[in-house]
């Protein structure tokens, strides 16, 4: 088959646009188009290079797909679940932290995915305070326009005695007045509220000098995770690699408490495993310890 008919097979059997496959393999759209339809004026040995690699690659791609870590309710999150819940029954302020990589934004996901009047809204260092009130107006029906004591208006009428609950992870990145702004809607509508992230986070709610003792005085339920325990990485590892209790003590070694470094020796091993032929020992687990940063 021509080169040109196999690519079209591909993307007619995945659904791929040629804007995105012009994209993934580094030429214009108007270049992909003008090869389609035989008036590249350039190299067309070279676009069909391109173009066999993408399609090579994909097809490896649909076959061994890259497999998610499935949510297990290890002792963190059901520890991060009996907060959520009491603080979304009672209408708290909680804040739950830990450092990074103990499965607090993996645990927050879910319970919003179970739970679907909760408001889930993850943040980033580039979080204003306008930023995080445009999301929640928008995430409440609204469209996110106006401006700050506008948005704070709406979202107040819009979640006021709903029972509704919001978390916001990574909250060590909200400015005080955001956190402030949180508060005030806690007061007036009654809805949870529970912020995630890492340790400093209770710092930001303090103060350096304690100037903040009025936002920290509303939190209600606090709760500090810590690392994996053993049954943890075992539960982890054996719903991941069903039977595999013989190598389990080779992913606890490694990840040493933390679900981000198990994750990725996970992802790592189930990769090199394909590889050569699906079958799980000590040597895959130790080949891809070697391909993870320390």
């Amino acid at each position: 088959m021509k080169t040109i008919e196999l690519f079209k097979t591909h993307c007619e059997k995945y659904n791929y646009s040629f804007t995105a496959v012009a994209k993934a393999i580094g030429i214009s759209q108007t270049a992909l188009s003008q090869y389609m339809s035989g008036s590249y004026p350039g190299n067309v040995g070279k676009i069909e290079e391109l173009i066999a690699q993408f399609v090579e690659r994909d097809t490896e791609k649909q076959k061994n797909p890259k497999r998610n870590i499935e949510f297990v309710k290890i002792n963190n999150a059901k520890r991060i679940f009996e907060v959520l819940r009491m603080a979304h029954l009672d209408g708290e302020i909680a804040v739950i932290t830990g450092d990074a990589g103990l499965g607090k934004t993996f645990s927050v996901r879910e319970y919003a995915r179970m739970n679907r009047d909760v408001i889930l809204i993850e943040a980033n260092l580039s979080y204003s305070t306008k930023t995080i009130i445009q999301e929640l107006h928008r995430k409440t029906g609204g469209d996110g326009t106006g401006s700050i004591n506008q948005l704070m208006k709406d979202v107040i009428e819009r979640l006021r005695e709903s029972g509704r609950m919001l978390i916001v992870d990574e909250g060590e990145h909200l400015p005080t007045r955001a956190l402030d702004l949180l508060r005030t809607i806690n007061d007036q509508t009654g809805i949870a509220i529970v912020l995630t992230g890492l340790p400093r986070l209770m710092h930001n709610l303090k103060g350096r000098k304690g100037e903040h003792a009025y936002l920290y005085s509303r939190v209600g339920l606090v709760l500090r995770i810590h690392e994996l325990e053993s049954d943890d990485v075992k539960a982890i590892v054996t719903t991941y690699f069903p039977g595999a209790n013989g190598v389990t003590v080779e992913f606890e070694k490694f990840a040493m408490g933390n679900a981000r470094r198990l994750s990725k020796l996970l992802l790592r091993t189930q990769r090199i495993s394909e590889i050569n032929g699906g079958k799980l020992t000590h040597k895959m687990v130790q080949l891809a310890k070697e391909l993870i940063v320390n």
